[in-house]
């Protein structure tokens, strides 16, 4: 399948992250889906401009999102006539709001993209039911799957992100080296999201952690090596 998952900016000009980094879970879930044979790109507003034309070939559309850019997410979505799955924070924790601009939302971890792909690309996976951390509509009602954590041991393809590697002088002096070894938390705040949408803790091998650095380092322009690293 022809896949697009997207990053939206914030709606708020003066909270424009432009230049900056996107965030490693559309990375993480566009390298898995890779993986599996499919053509997938991350377009993320905060390094290159969104235009629709390009997505309407896609055969499925992600679009990841936190609270500070859901209404950029959603605009985006009125905006496709395409199959539309939510992820992110705020697709954890308000499904059902979600649900109102796309077809489907995965809830926490999302390595369960890629059964939603082999259910709508009629392969291995026959039943909806059988796709953890999904929720969907059957009919007028909002059905939620069963929940399942997964560590995902993988090393974040950042080809796939449309002008990610692109010379641009700003990227080059701010943008660091973006590592992920766990996620999950040990402490339980009252007042944190985390815990809500991991309950557990899941770290990666560190293996995979070494990997993950020596692979961005390899890949930055060369002119990177004159700066400081920052991870």
């Amino acid at each position: 399948m022809n896949i697009k998952i997207i990053e939206p900016n914030h709606l708020i000009k003066k909270y424009n992250m432009g230049s900056l980094a996107p965030n490693l879970g559309p990375i993480i879930i566009a390298t898995l889906l890779e993986q599996q044979g499919h053509h997938v790109e991350v377009v993320s507003e905060y390094i290159t401009k969104l235009n629709l034309k390009e997505i309407l070939d896609a055969d499925l559309v992600g679009i990841s999102i936190n609270t500070y850019n859901a209404q950029r997410g959603f605009e985006i979505a009125r905006g496709l006539k395409k199959p539309i799955v939510f992820g992110g924070f705020h697709a954890s924790l308000m499904p059902q709001e979600c649900l109102k601009y796309g077809d489907y939302v995965i809830i926490g971890d999302g390595h369960s993209i890629i059964d939603l792909v082999d259910f709508l690309n009629n392969r291995r996976i026959e039943n909806i039911r059988q796709i953890s951390n999904l929720v969907y509509r059957e009919d007028d009602e909002i059905l939620f799957n069963q929940k399942e954590t997964k560590a995902i041991n993988i090393i974040p393809n950042f080809n796939l992100v449309k002008n990610y590697y692109n010379f641009n002088l700003n990227r080059l002096l701010r943008i660091p080296l973006l590592v992920n070894a766990s996620r999950g938390c040990p402490y339980n705040c009252n007042f944190c999201s985390v815990k809500a949408i991991y309950p557990d803790i899941q770290k990666k091998d560190k293996k995979i952690i070494i990997n993950d650095i020596k692979s961005q380092i390899k890949n930055q322009h060369f002119l990177a090596s004159f700066f400081p690293k920052i991870i």
